[in-house]
């Protein structure tokens, strides 16, 4: 059975957490091209290593659609900037590219992969908290940014939080 899916799917689900570790080992506080580059490049994978003979419609994918199309009509009727309509897109089409993910497989790589992200997440809190304590700003910096404590609580534990309704939603559409 090929598991090459869950790659993508758990950078999928960790991708801010993804987004901030890989922001912060450059130095940035956000790189577009990066945000496409982990969102959409997921999502592109998803639909590419997808099981389309195995894809049946049911009613949540009519309501989706529902969704999308009312959605898109809004964008349409009151455009948003080009960066947010990107996103807003790349995160819809997060959904139809879920649902060709097999549903019958194990998902062991997955959760090695999103634990590895809260991880290095915590590893790095942890450094970084390690070296300022005495210091007396009063808020920990990590990854350079003051309000440090949601990024890395973000980080290390976005992963764990979005796994049980990414597993949840792998359990209702099979």
């Amino acid at each position: 059975m090929k598991i090459g899916w869950q790659i993508p799917f758990a950078t999928l689900v960790s991708s801010g957490s993804v987004l901030i570790l890989l922001n912060g080992a450059i130095g940035s506080s956000g790189v577009p091209a990066l945000t496409v580059a982990v969102i959409g490049g997921s999502v592109v994978a998803l639909f590419l290593l997808g099981r389309f003979r195995a894809f049946e419609i049911n009613l949540v994918d009519i309501l989706f659609a529902a969704f999308a199309a009312v959605a898109i009509f809004s964008l349409i009727r009151i455009p948003p900037s080009p960066r947010d309509a990107a996103l807003f897109l790349l995160a819809l089409a997060a959904y139809p590219a879920g649902r060709l993910i097999p549903t019958d497989s194990k998902l062991g790589l997955f959760h090695r992969i999103t634990g590895l992200v809260a991880l290095l997440g915590t590893v790095a809190t942890f450094f970084a908290l390690g070296a300022q304590w005495n210091d007396p700003h009063g808020k920990p910096i990590v990854f350079g940014f003051a309000h440090a404590s949601r990024r890395s609580s973000q980080c290390h534990s976005a992963s764990s939080c979005l796994r049980s309704p990414a597993m949840a939603i792998c359990a209702a559409s099979g």
